[in-house]
This record gives structure tokens, sequence and C-alpha cells, in this order.
């Protein structure tokens, strides 16, 4: 196209469209890799939020259940609490989720009965806190009744919780203390362990050979233990049962047995 013609076709083009040309900017390219980048970002947080931040707050979230009915059982205290006081229980009673051994706390609700020795009764306040003020020793048999409790596990320990309704000491005259002794494994058996109890035990007095019951330990590393235990180990035991040379050499209420080393 001669200069002229090219010229003369420039003027026919709108002012508009040349001032467009003038102050054209041209837009920059974004790299792909960052789109993909920040689509991977959004969909990790899609997932934390879909999977892990519900599980947390389930975690930390204390579920009640109620029973249809209350049911009772009987534990030994360990150790009082500001609002209640750890146990085991020695007896199951009728109900069917807390088994012998269990370690648990025992909380007192708004006006929880306690009865005392002596047949007198009082009604449990939160804002006095005057559990205590039963009286009862460590040891002492308390009768447990309720209705709300919290999941029971085995590896919870004293974390089970159970709210009583009434409790009662059972007797003032039964005391359980917990004891312990060492002793090498001599047999393994099926719901039990035949066991040597080291010299100068108290338990190597009264007889040489013991059997000591495990089926129904509660304790979660006791339990872990049990299913690798073998002959010739040696191993802490613990419980709160009477022994003597009447029990016919053998330990039932146990709750805890340990290894010490091979």
């Amino acid at each position: 196209m001669i200069t002229i013609k090219f010229s003369g076709a420039l003027g026919e083009i709108d002012d508009k469209y040349v001032d467009e040309a003038i102050h054209y900017q041209r837009i920059s390219k974004k790299h792909g890799w960052v789109k993909w980048v920040s689509m991977a970002a959004c969909f990790c947080v899609i997932l934390a939020a879909v999977f892990v931040f519900p599980q947390l707050i389930k975690d930390r979230t204390v579920q009640v259940y109620t029973l249809s009915q209350t049911a009772y059982m009987e534990v030994a205290l360990v150790e009082w609490q500001g609002e209640g006081f750890k146990a085991i229980v020695v007896d199951t009673g009728d109900n069917n989720i807390f088994p012998v051994n269990t370690e648990l706390t025992v909380l007192f609700e708004e006006n929880t009965k306690i009865i005392l020795n002596d047949g007198t009764q009082f009604e449990y306040n939160a804002s006095q806190s005057n559990a205590g003020s039963a009286g009862w020793v460590l040891g002492e048999i308390i009768y447990v009744e309720f209705l709300n409790y919290e999941q029971y596990s085995d590896t919870k320990g004293y974390s089970n919780r159970v709210y009583s309704r009434v409790v009662e000491v059972t007797t003032t005259e039964v005391t359980v203390t917990r004891k312990t002794f060492e002793a090498q494994i001599l047999e393994v058996r099926e719901n039990s362990v035949l066991v040597e109890p080291l010299e100068g035990t108290n338990e190597r007095q009264i007889a040489n050979q013991i059997e000591v019951i495990t089926d129904r330990v509660g304790e979660y590393n006791s339990q872990v233990y049990l299913e690798q235990a073998k002959i010739g180990d040696i191993v802490r035991i613990g419980y709160f049962d009477e022994f003597s040379e009447s029990s016919n050499t053998q330990i039932k209420e146990v709750y805890e047995i340990v290894q010490v080393s091979d």
C-alpha cells in the first residue's frame, strides 16, 4: 500500500480505536502451576473441614448415657475428689457396664443422697462440696446406685465416670488394702498364671506356689502384658483381697500384673 493510500485509510479509523490501541496493556499470563497449587490447597482445607475438625470436636465431646432404670454396684474407695471419689469395682451388682476391678470415678450429682455410717442422710450440695463430710475412710466398700454414666473403656482408668444417685457404706467392718508382691511365673494358663513368690515376700511365707486369677484384671497395661506373658518372667502382682493359707493358695481379686524383668 502506497503512503498516500495508507494515510488516507488511517484517517478513516475512529479515534476511539486509536486511543484504545495507544493505552493497550498486555494482560500477563499466569503460570499454570500457580492455579493447581491453589486448587490443591483449597482441597486440603475442604478435607480437613470434612474429616479432621469433626473428629477433634468428637474427641472433646463427653457422651453421657442414661439407663432405662437405676443400677447398682459396690466399689472400694480409693481417693476422695472434690465432686466425688476414685474407686475400684469389687461387686458388679446388677450393672452390666463396669466389670469387677474397673477403675472409675464416682461423681455426685446435685441432690445425690449420701447415707452415713450411722444411717443419717444428706444430699450433696455442689456449691458447698460437702461430700467429704461423709467421713468414709479409704478402702471402705461403698454401695453406688446410678442412672447416668460415660462410656466404659478398659483403657481409661479413673477417667471412667459414673454419676451416682445414692451412695452408702455397705459395711464398716470390711476394708480393702492394696497389696503387691513380686514373683516368677512358673506356668501360663488360660485364665490364670502359676507363680512362685520371691524370697523375702510375705506371700512366700504362706505358699511356695500361688495361682493368680487373671480373667478379671481390668488395668490396660496388665492386659497387654498378659497377652505375651511367658514362663520365667519376674512380675509385680497387685491385689486387694485377703490372702492366707485358708485361701487355697489362690488370689482372685487381682488389679494389676506387670513385668518387672525377664
